[in-house]
């Protein structure tokens, strides 16, 4: 009786352990055939041209970072110190290699206050209506879309970034700069 029972339980092992080897193997073995979710076409991706809005005039700097941003956005508020670390940064840097950019759907008087209360000069400012703002892809406030001087989008930041993500968009902007 006892060895029938530790039969049982060696056959019972034996097969828990072939379905488990045969699960593993089929998801691996289709893992690379499984398709990824289709990108969001209201969203801006990395590769893309940026759409045709308004001239953001790209080609008077190497790079561009334009940073989406609403004078009412508790993230983009809590994100100020790191803005103004890249204007000061941008401006060390002169000319011709880097630019920022905000746009916004506020007016251009209430994004021009909001630059000088937050002491962001340096920046550009581009006033977009909301209904054009869509255009851009961008999905919400705040963003940054790094861009070459032709407009293809390099790489985009979303939300309130963390130390780690800051410095990913520090040397995205400042590829040769001494660390």
């Amino acid at each position: 009786m006892a060895r029938r029972l530790e039969t049982a339980v060696n056959v019972a092992i034996l097969l828990t352990c072939v379905i488990v080897v045969f699960v593993s193997a089929t998801r691996l073995w289709n893992s690379g055939r499984t398709s990824l979710p289709p990108k969001n076409p209201q969203v801006l991706y990395p590769g893309e041209s940026l759409p045709p809005v308004v001239d953001f005039n790209l080609g008077a700097a190497q790079r561009t970072l334009l940073l989406y941003l609403k004078a009412d956005c508790q993230y983009c508020t809590l994100s100020l110190p790191f803005y103004r670390r890249l204007a000061r940064e941008t401006r060390l840097q002169g000319s011709g290699r880097v630019q920022l950019s905000m746009v916004t759907s506020d007016s251009r008087e209430t994004a021009t206050e909001y630059s000088k209360v937050n002491s962001l000069g340096g920046i550009g400012i581009v006033s977009i209506p909301p209904q054009l703002i869509s255009r851009l892809k961008l999905p919400g406030t705040p963003t940054l879309v790094l861009v070459d001087s032709r407009g293809t989008v390099n790489q985009v930041w979303l939300g309130q970034l963390d130390a780690t993500r800051e410095e990913e968009v520090v040397q995205a902007l400042f590829p040769d700069r001494d660390r």
